[in-house]
């Protein structure tokens, strides 16, 4: 009895799904395959489509899908248009070898989807993690604007309270005179903190602008004149500058932050001229503040933006501070893609410098190019 085509087709398509299937493989062939059954893409590792079979609007879901099972075409010898369009693969089923081929296919499909969903993983534990991070950096920038905001106006009832003790020091007895002076230089540093956070505070967001030096520094002089520790140094700061010096496109409240730091910090470690000192340099302007202080070795002039370092354990007590103005300095420059420099030397003095772009009046921005869709360097 002669056996008909239809019949060898069913015996080695069934002789295939079983050495597969021994193999461990999930499949399915599109004649038994229901389009409104609840199959879940991952019971499945390939969907076997007879030549003769038609390609239901079902396949084309899958294949719009990014982890999908194999559409598998497997024509007959005879086949004289597969449905190409339908399988990503197209195989003879009477081709010599097709089940080893079809294995280290199935195979290689299995390791592509693990590598693939591995992915997603990483991807969702990515954006987790980022929206942590933009939660703990919302919560961080509102705690620190908040305590700067609270110890404001109890440092100024403060001041005014030792102020008014202060104008009657001639009356009191000479021991009451020496508390009145720690009261002073204990209020002047707690002023000194408090106006570090404020600083930092202030200079979180960046929005550029085009900003003419010459203002900030000004800016600068007047709020420092408002600072007890620093009221009787301002004639020690001088500013020299090109002539007719182009804006530049920076942050004004960040760069004033980093100005006044920079300044503040050249004041407290030395005690004659403080030159702030501007030049332009191609599409940018370099800055430059520089004392004849008591300078910094070259050994810890790397640790100097670390935050809480101090240059020496002594530091602390005889000039005050924190040892956060640097750092905070190195922040905001960081936010304008600036880096700040330091030329020092013991005995001597320091040069801190950095640039900020010149603001182009064509593009009404920065002249500096845009490196914001480009891979950060650091």
């Amino acid at each position: 009895m002669a056996v008909s085509h239809q019949e060898s087709t069913d015996t080695t398509l069934n002789a295939l799904l079983d050495a597969l299937q021994t193999q461990g493989y999930r499949l399915v062939v599109a004649r038994d395959f229901d389009p409104t059954a609840a199959w879940d893409k991952a019971d499945v590792d390939a969907i076997l489509i007879l030549e003769n079979s038609t390609p239901t609007s079902a396949f084309v879901e899958w294949q719009a899908r990014v982890v999908r099972p194999l559409v598998v075409l497997l024509a007959a010898d005879d086949a004289s248009e597969p449905l190409e369009t339908a399988a990503d693969f197209v195989y003879n089923l009477q081709q010599p070898y097709l089940t080893k081929q079809l294995s280290r296919l199935l195979s290689k499909h299995r390791q592509h989807l693990a590598a693939e969903t591995k992915a997603h993983l990483y991807d969702a534990q990515r954006d987790q993690q980022k929206q942590l991070n933009n939660e703990v950096e919302l919560l961080k920038n509102a705690i620190v604007r908040n305590v700067s905001h609270e110890l404001k106006t109890p440092l100024l009832q403060l001041k005014a309270a030792i102020a008014l003790i202060s104008d009657t020091v001639n009356t009191i007895p000479e021991s009451d005179k020496k508390l009145v002076t720690y009261a002073e230089n204990a209020t002047a540093r707690l002023e000194l903190i408090i106006q570090n956070i404020t600083l930092l505070g202030n200079s979180l967001d960046v929005a550029p602008s085009p900003i003419i030096l010459r203002d900030v520094v000004e800016h600068v002089k007047r709020t420092m004149r408002r600072i007890w520790e620093r009221k009787n140094d301002i004639d020690r700061i001088e500013l020299q500058t090109q002539p007719a010096l182009p804006p530049v496109y920076a942050d004004k409240q960040g760069l004033s932050t980093v100005l006044q730091l920079l300044i503040d910090n050249a004041l407290k470690f030395s005690d004659g001229k403080v030159l702030v000192t501007a030049h332009q340099q191609g599409s940018h302007i370099v800055i430059e503040v520089r004392d004849t202080g008591i300078g910094i070795s070259s050994e810890k002039i790397h640790h100097i933006f670390d935050m809480f370092y101090q240059v020496d354990s002594s530091s602390t007590r005889r000039y005050g501070g924190m040892g956060i103005g640097l750092s905070i300095v190195k922040l905001i420059l960081d936010r304008h893609q600036s880096e700040i420099t330091v030329n020092s030397e013991e005995g001597k003095g320091s040069v801190f410098s950095f640039t900020m772009p010149l603001f182009d009046i064509k593009t009404n921005g920065s002249t500096k190019p845009d490196h914001s869709t480009e891979p950060a360097e650091r």
